[in-house]
């Protein structure tokens, strides 16, 4: 097995994870947005590769899942919040964009 294949199956492992700590209704509000980014930045990763063409789609619908969480909760990273408008016609680069600021905190601007 190769080592991404190796990285791929640990990440759904933590994934999977998460979606059922998220699942409980005492879950922090932190979890369950660490769960709908980790499962949107794997799907889009994913949909990016010649054999995910298919899964473009479920990108998508996992990008608006955080988009929507992010929403309601307030809990976007950085200068652009998900409340500007630039997003609703570019979900999965708003999932890019949070993924780099939760990867790299020193990049974060709060836009309160």
């Amino acid at each position: 097995m190769h080592d991404t294949d190796e990285s791929l199956l640990r990440e759904l492992a933590a994934i999977e994870r998460l979606q059922t700590l998220a699942s409980d209704s005492e879950a922090t509000t932190e979890v369950r947005r660490e769960y709908h980014l980790r499962r949107a930045v794997a799907v889009d990763q994913y949909a990016q590769q010649p054999a995910g063409t298919d899964f473009v789609d479920d990108a998508e619908k996992a990008a608006r899942a955080l988009l929507d969480f992010d929403r309601t909760f307030g809990t976007s990273r950085g200068p652009e919040p998900a409340t500007d408008e630039k997003w609703d016609h570019d979900p999965r680069g708003y999932v890019r964009r949070q993924h780099v600021l939760e990867m790299h905190p020193e990049h974060r601007r709060s836009h309160a």
